[in-house]
């Protein structure tokens, strides 16, 4: 009986303990319900969050490229569809676009709601939701130098196209890409410098303040014998007017580190100012060909080729523009005396500048354009290019750089970014295109070559102890061919660097054939680093179609997005 009483008192008591526990259990489920709801609907409402973020972001992308091509309108319904499309549920978007004409950046913000599965546990059916996103394109002011190769051999054919047209094509549809935006005009300005082996300037330059009309730098009357002449002109454009020749517009090289540089003519420092381009009259007859002419020299015959003769030498008679026509033909002195008379040009002689003879020898590239906002006059000047003559890349580089330069001779440039109280968010571009290399042609005569902006490869320096045979790009040596272009390739690589110095970003372009046409190495080594991969801005184009493709790639560089939240 004990036994079983104590069975049953047993089973008893664990019934009464089921019944005291129940009610504890279910009190405490509650709130763990509520705990694992509230998990499941922060989870559901945070992942819903995040795709709302996603699609803000992207169509805040989406604002900051049209706002750049079309109205502000247009961009916010753009906007709101493209969020639209990526998060379809119910939301109230604020799109914040008008300030973005001026600042560069789109603003957005998003609210939803996220219903609640378990949100009667705690009497919250909703949670609010919130995501912004911000948008800021580049928004910069740009000064670009489009510097545009227009050597002979750009007719060449390049496809579809020849070279010269698939370039003026390319760099059209450039201009129309930088001035596609509503505030374009006001940010973004534009140079067109074309060159062949000279940049011409301009002829309305002859009277500018940073031109050597006072004959006081050092190479002022290189070529000259001005120390022993009886007249004594007052510049070269008196050498011009005597001939009755209008100025071509180009500049003769700028000696030493004045070459290289952006600096402007400067009162105290002959060498920085401009000396305007004259190509001497060549010994002999004046002739509408190239003149060959015969010579005995110490016994040996001896062939001089001349391509400038525009004037005829007197071998007859007295004077001081005579010479001795023994001497003449049997003396190399004579020779340079030829070269070097001043008086010949007095009294407007007779001459022949057929075939682009003439003081303005080689100057036969069109004007440069400064900057511009005007696209009818940037794309008129691209479009009037015509392939022409030789290739300087060292001339084209630096007279692109002097046009955006804040510095002579133009000083149309903003100051540079990095200096102290400089626009920041100015960038400065030079594009240069090319389809060869750099050429100085070496003829057979005591000049060593054909007349160039740097003047002859052994060029005659006048002085009141005689002459002397020095190069413009001394101490570097330039008697041969081979070595004037390796100096004209140094040259062009120091100048690049030095722009680069100063926050210029410079896209080469190699626009050839056969990559082996254009100097790669030397386009590789002036052009900036891509700052994403480290990689030279150098482009290689064989054709029509990939030259128009590398300017599209550089319009896309120039027009870069970031999210800045």
């Amino acid at each position: 009986m004990r036994d079983l009483f104590h069975s049953r008192s047993v089973a008893r008591l664990w019934r009464d303990r089921r019944g005291v526990t129940a009610p504890t259990f279910a009190i405490m489920t509650v709130p763990l319900l509520t705990a694992v709801g509230a998990a499941i609907d922060y989870s559901s409402a945070s992942s819903q969050r995040t795709q709302m973020q996603m699609a803000l972001d992207s169509a805040a992308v989406r604002g900051c490229k049209d706002i750049q091509t079309q109205t502000v309108a247009t961009t916010k319904t753009n906007i709101a569809n493209a969020f639209a499309a990526l998060y379809p549920a119910p939301t109230t978007i604020t799109i914040d676009v008008t300030a973005a004409v001026a600042t560069g950046a789109i603003k957005l913000t998003a609210t939803s709601a996220y219903t609640s599965s378990f949100g009667g546990l705690f009497g919250q059916t909703k949670i609010d939701l919130q995501s912004s996103s911000d948008c800021e394109y580049a928004n910069n002011t740009y000064e670009v130098a489009l510097v545009m190769d227009n050597s002979g051999s750009m007719s060449e054919s390049a496809g579809s196209k020849t070279k010269i047209q698939a370039s003026k094509d390319a760099a059209s549809s450039l201009i129309d890409s930088l001035y596609s935006g509503p505030t374009s005009s006001s940010r973004v300005k534009v140079s067109v410098v074309p060159f062949t082996l000279s940049v011409n300037v301009g002829s309305s330059y002859r009277t500018a303040s940073w031109v050597d009309t006072a004959a006081q730098s050092s190479r002022h009357w290189d070529n000259f014998d001005y120390y022993n002449s009886p007249w004594k002109p007052a510049n070269r454009f008196t050498l011009f007017d005597e001939l009755g020749v209008t100025f071509g517009g180009c500049f003769e090289t700028r000696p030493g580190d004045y070459a290289v540089t952006d600096v402007g003519a400067t009162t105290g420092q002959p060498d920085s100012y401009f000396v305007p381009q004259f190509a001497p009259d060549d010994p002999g007859n004046k002739a509408s060909s190239t003149s060959t002419y015969s010579f005995t020299v110490n016994g040996k015959a001896t062939s001089y080729s001349y391509e400038n003769s525009y004037l005829d030498d007197n071998t007859s008679g007295s004077g001081q523009c005579t010479f001795n026509k023994v001497a003449y033909g049997n003396q190399l002195s004579e020779v340079d005396k030829a070269l070097t008379k001043l008086c010949k040009y007095k009294g407007n002689p007779s001459k022949n500048i057929s075939n682009s003879r003439g003081p303005n020898y080689m100057c036969n590239g069109q004007p440069l354009l400064r900057m511009s906002n005007d696209t009818a006059t940037i794309k008129s000047k691209i479009n009037s290019m015509v392939a022409n003559g030789n290739t300087n890349i060292f001339e084209g580089f630096m007279w692109g750089w002097r046009t955006i330069s804040p510095n002579g001779p133009f000083a149309d440039g903003r100051i540079y970014g990095q200096q102290p109280g400089g626009q920041p968010n100015n960038v400065k571009v030079i594009i240069l295109l090319t389809d060869g290399m750099n050429a100085w042609q070496a003829l057979s005569n005591p000049n060593g070559s054909r007349y160039a902006p740097a003047g002859f490869l052994q060029n005659t320096v006048s002085t009141a102890a005689g002459y002397s045979k020095v190069g413009r790009f001394a101490p570097i040596v330039t008697t041969t061919e081979a070595q004037g272009e390796a100096a004209m390739d140094s040259r062009l690589t120091t100048g690049c660097a030095n722009a680069k110095a100063k926050g210029v970003i410079v896209y080469t372009i190699g626009f050839a054939q056969t990559a082996s046409d254009v100097n790669s190495t030397v386009l590789k080594a002036c052009a900036s680093a891509d700052p994403n991969t480290g990689n030279p801005l150098y482009y290689y184009a064989a054709n029509s179609t990939q030259v128009d493709a590398v300017f599209k790639d550089i319009s896309n560089h120039l027009s870069e997005l970031r999210l800045t939240k």
